[in-house]
């Protein structure tokens, strides 16, 4: 008889609610309420209305009052999802330009450009588009677009490549233009402000309206980055497509862009370079330079 009246009193004691809100379920099946006083990572202490402080391991623990839908065993803290830079750098040229009244002029230039770059390797995709008018009449139309490969080697200065470009110009004799090149190319000057490389190579190319089919080419080239500061880059490049049919023929595509950082939060920059691609035979009325200026707003991403 006084077994079972203890046995009561103790299933009573537990699962009585005092005045606390604090409740804890245990692995047992048992609920015990009472005033939380102490907590740790191993431990809690609880202040029981009939039995005092009680001190209950947390493995023994099924449920906190803070947390009653969640098992305790089942929490687990995971880490925060953090997103991730995309691995390619990228931005949008754009530049317009246009006068009105004796002459009406009219100029208009978009371009795109990515790269990606790990320590074996190097993507670089470019395109761009230059339209002008005056007084109503087309005197530009023209479009390029190219990838270029780089494979690197972190413990050298020498890389591989390979490229391909797609040209075309309104005003030219050829129209449509098709290239690709490949070779090896090495890291003259590598430092953490300027980077030097050069290039040599060969490839062919193919230009529509003229009479010569596919036409064997080498290649020999220079381009630089320098970093001038926070805010301001020189890029450049000069590239000399020798004829291996005719060295008396030849191209060479040259260019140098300038960019300022205007809003780096918003990734805005303002743009200015000079394009130049010089052939060495053209048809009648032809000129063998065709020379572009540019600028505009850059939005990096």
């Amino acid at each position: 008889m006084h077994a079972l009246l203890g046995i009561f009193c103790a299933s009573t004691a537990l699962t009585t609610t005092p005045l606390t809100d604090d409740r804890i379920e245990l692995r047992s099946g048992d609920t015990v309420t009472g005033e939380i006083v102490e907590r740790s990572d191993e431990h809690i202490v609880i202040e029981h209305e009939v039995f005092g402080r009680l001190t209950i391991p947390m493995d023994e623990i099924v449920s906190l009052p803070e947390d009653d839908e969640a098992p305790v065993e089942d929490a687990v803290d995971e880490p925060m999802l953090e997103d991730k830079p995309s691995p390619w750098k990228s931005q949008i040229e754009i530049g317009l330009s246009g006068a009105q009244g004796n002459t009406d002029t009219l100029s208009f230039r978009a371009g795109f450009l990515t790269v990606k770059e790990t320590a074996d390797y190097r993507w670089r995709i470019d395109a761009s588009y230059n339209y002008g008018e005056t007084d109503g009449n087309t005197n530009k139309n023209q479009a390029t677009a190219g990838v270029l490969r780089d494979w690197l080697f972190p413990e050298s200065p020498i890389l591989y490549f390979a490229q391909g470009r797609y040209d075309y110009d309104d005003f030219r004799d050829w129209r449509h233009r098709l290239s690709g090149h490949g070779g090896i190319g090495y890291e003259i000057i590598d430092t953490e402000t300027f980077e030097l490389i050069g290039r040599v190579g060969a490839g062919a190319a193919k230009e529509w309206q003229r009479s010569q089919s596919i036409r064997p080419e080498g290649l020999l080239g220079l381009e630089f980055a320098w970093t001038i500061s926070d805010r301001q880059s020189l890029t450049g490049y000069t590239t000399l497509y020798p004829d291996l049919g005719d060295f008396f023929e030849f191209r060479v595509v040259s260019g140098i862009k300038w960019t300022m950082q205007i809003d780096a939060a918003r990734g805005l920059a303002l743009n200015a370079g000079i394009d130049n691609e010089y052939e060495s035979q053209t048809d009648p009325g032809i000129k063998n330079n065709d020379l572009r200026f540019y600028a505009g707003l850059t939005f990096q991403f």
